[in-house]
């Protein structure tokens, strides 16, 4: 990172990075602007703890980090996420489908497949067709009854009809 002034000191979240940056921005009205984009931040922030981060890749001296400060490891981890990020709003689906069972874990199928059944209710679906059986509507047409023939010819005429 040789010429990159970039430092990052006291913030140790990714949240109260992006705060800072807020703070220092004089319009704000452009920076993370959606609800939903500052749920995400806010989830990304719980999970992410820079300072636990640098300091387990400078311990295990991770692509050399021990040779760099903690803030020049922040800063290149945060560029490092901040490509992930740009790939996955780009692709989410190639994200997703590498590991898909954490997201498709948290569809609410359950609830899906109640919405269907309360729409679809099957026991009144038999009621009908029974009501509608008893009621003639599915008795055979006069075309049934004038048919004399095999079911053999049925098929055939069928096939040339």
């Amino acid at each position: 990172m040789k010429g990159n002034n970039m430092s990052i000191t006291s913030p140790t979240t990714l949240t109260q990075i992006v705060s800072e940056i807020q703070s220092k921005v004089p319009d704000k009205s452009n920076l993370f602007g959606k609800a939903s984009d500052q749920i995400l931040l806010e989830a990304i922030g719980k999970l992410i703890n820079l300072d636990e981060i640098v300091e387990r890749l400078q311990a295990i001296d991770h692509q050399q980090s021990s040779l760099f400060t903690p803030d020049q490891v922040k800063f290149a981890f945060l560029k490092w996420i901040e490509n992930h990020l740009e790939s996955i709003e780009l692709q989410p689906e190639w994200y997703l489908n590498k590991d898909f069972k954490h997201f498709n874990r948290h569809l609410p199928f359950d609830e899906l497949q109640d919405a269907v059944e309360r729409e679809f209710d099957v026991e009144a679906v038999y009621e009908e067709m029974g009501a509608a059986h008893e009621a003639g509507l599915f008795d055979n047409s006069s075309l049934e009854d004038q048919f004399t023939g095999t079911p053999e010819q049925a098929a055939a005429d069928a096939l040339t009809w």
